[in-house]
């Protein structure tokens, strides 16, 4: 199964931040919350909570997802382009990871 397509969108409210996928027809066809905590303070032993800028910055991180796959896709295509052995272990390994094939 292929993945959501891009363009993945983000979007905050007072409690979560949102990362969201619209279909052709404006309506939702992935999303993810992520929320940020406030209802409890850390158990001892637990650490401190993610701070809201970590949670918006995984989120960044999570809609660049499929552009970044895509790129990394497009590097492989491009079979004659010069680059380290150690480089295009790393790329074909990033693009399985993301496709849940094991290498």
């Amino acid at each position: 199964m292929s993945h959501t397509p891009s363009p993945w969108l983000i979007a905050d409210d007072s409690y979560q931040t949102f990362v969201y996928a619209l279909n052709e027809n404006g309506t939702n066809r992935f999303d993810l919350s992520v929320r940020r905590g406030y209802e409890r303070q850390p158990k001892h032993g637990e650490g401190s909570r993610t701070s809201t800028e970590e949670i918006q910055a995984n989120a960044r991180l999570i809609a660049a997802a499929p552009d970044l796959l895509d790129v990394l896709e497009k590097i492989r295509a491009r079979k004659h382009l010069e680059l380290p052995a150690s480089l295009w272990i790393e790329i074909l390994d990033a693009i399985s990871k993301a496709r849940g094939v094991t290498p």
